[in-house]
């Protein structure tokens, strides 16, 4: 797979996520978000719309290459 990657693994009662660059290339450590509104309001807007937009930056400067 090619690409930006936000891998999310939902269990009850949380969820880890993590960004990677591409297949196997880490871009962020393992997150937990709990499941609840503090846990969503908390942690998804900040710093998943971060990580989110550097990925689609990074996208863009892979896809201009080529």
């Amino acid at each position: 797979m090619k690409g930006p990657i936000v891998s999310i693994d939902v269990s009850k009662g949380k969820s880890d996520y993590q960004a990677f660059k591409e297949m196997n290339v880490k871009y962020t450590g393992s997150r937990s978000i709990k499941h609840t509104k503090e846990g969503f309001d908390c942690r998804l807007p900040n710093y998943l719309n971060m990580k989110v937009n550097n990925l689609i930056t990074l996208s863009e400067k892979v896809i201009a290459r080529v």
